[in-house]
């Protein structure tokens, strides 16, 4: 690749961080795209071409840009870790597996690629695989952690090992839950009942608020 092909590339990669500070995402997408035309070979390019879009709430898309940054940088862990995380946000969660498998075999003392590993098999209600995944790791590099301890505890509930403790609830979906078992709200999809149970399905307060809302209204 030639220099001029090169430094020009760069440019466009720094005017595309610039217009995503400002958060004009269509001047960055179109800068990055670019800058990644002329040259490929560049990873941040492609993590902020695919931060623009989830910005957006393109979570679809951003997947798309991971993988294709995966396919230019297969040894990049931090890309590796990025696309394993995008395609578990749109629901692909064996791919995701397979990327964090892989990433958590090659890094086991790294605790992201296992922690986004043990929300995959939370997500897909793998209870067996989750707390041996858990249990191997409270048994040797994270065995002070809380989080772990407080999954590892709570998949043995959902397994039927222990009754489940009532737990303060944080958010509204969770006082919902609490008090009233609602365990699937949210906007989307359309017939939650039928839908993937999955953390990334829209449910915010104001998700909870409007399908309140539209219950009562059908009611």
């Amino acid at each position: 690749m030639s220099d001029f092909r090169q430094r020009k590339a760069q440019e466009r990669l720094l005017d595309g961080q610039q217009a995503l500070a400002r958060e004009d995402f269509a001047a960055a997408e179109e800068a990055l795209s670019h800058a990644l035309r002329l040259d490929p070979d560049l990873p941040r390019g492609w993590m902020l071409w695919a931060d623009s879009l989830d910005r957006q709430g393109k979570q679809l898309e951003a997947c798309r840009v991971l993988g294709e940054a995966l396919s230019h940088h297969p040894d990049d862990p931090t890309v590796a870790l990025a696309a394993a995380r995008a395609r578990a946000e749109v629901g692909q969660f064996g791919a995701a597996e397979t990327g964090l498998l892989e990433l958590h075999r090659r890094w086991p003392r790294e605790r992201e690629p296992l922690a986004h590993l043990a929300r995959v098999y939370r997500d897909t209600r793998k209870w067996t695989r989750l707390a041996e995944l858990l249990e191997a790791a409270l048994a040797g590099e994270f065995r002070n952690d809380a989080e772990f301890a407080m999954l590892l505890e709570r998949c043995r509930t959902w397994r039927g090992e222990r009754s489940s403790p009532r737990v303060a609830a944080t958010s509204m979906r969770e006082l919902l839950l609490a008090e009233y078992g609602a365990v699937r709200f949210g906007t989307a999809p359309a017939q939650p009942e039928s839908g993937p149970w999955y953390s990334t399905n829209q449910c915010s307060d104001r998700d909870v608020v409007l399908k309140c809302d539209r219950q009562i209204g059908q009611d």
